[in-house]
């Protein structure tokens, strides 16, 4: 009788620690997944962080060819001269910083798509950044290819930039920057 007690006490064991066996697997798997959203999610701010400095830095870059084409254009008006010749002027002036903020918006853009898919927790910040980056899209739009009247021009230029720097605080607040 001694024997089968301790067969029963025995296959008990076994099956306890095949249960906590499992029970080990399944919350190292749960670990490990647990592990690698902390990384992506890691990767993911990392990545639009990058993205924001990116952008101010070009925006800086947007906003000196802007301030060049609006001197230009004002003094045409002022003289009485070409308007299209002084936009030409302006944009020749600063035609490095043209070319480097090409550069920089082509750059910008293969950046955003490593942040097409956001950990859940971050969603936030990307919504933000895909903000950030259609405003951003439309101040270099403004530096590249000036259009409308200088009072137009001006205006929407004021205009794109505040909400180009109000979106860049938003979204450096939310990247912890």
């Amino acid at each position: 009788m001694a024997s089968i007690a301790l067969g029963y006490l025995y296959n008990d064991q076994k099956t306890k620690i095949a249960e906590l066996t499992a029970q080990l697997d399944s919350a190292t798997t749960e670990l490990a997944s647990i592990k690698a959203a902390a990384e992506a999610a890691g990767d993911y701010e990392q990545t639009a962080t990058s993205v924001i400095r990116s952008i101010l830095a070009s925006a800086a870059n947007a906003e000196s060819v802007c301030g060049e084409i609006k001197k230009r254009w004002r003094q045409a008006v002022t003289d009485r001269k070409d308007i299209n010749e002084a936009i030409d002027s302006a944009l020749n002036a600063k035609r490095y910083n043209v070319n480097t903020l090409k550069k920089q918006r082509d750059e910008i853009a293969v950046a955003m798509t490593n942040l097409r898919t956001p950990p859940e927790a971050l969603r936030n910040l990307h919504e933000k950044t895909v903000d950030l980056y259609g405003q951003y899209e439309k101040y270099v739009s403004m530096a590249i290819s000036p259009s409308g009247s200088l009072i137009s021009y001006n205006q929407g230029e004021d205009e794109v930039k505040g909400d180009l720097l109000r979106l860049v605080s938003e979204a450096k607040a939310m990247a912890g920057m």
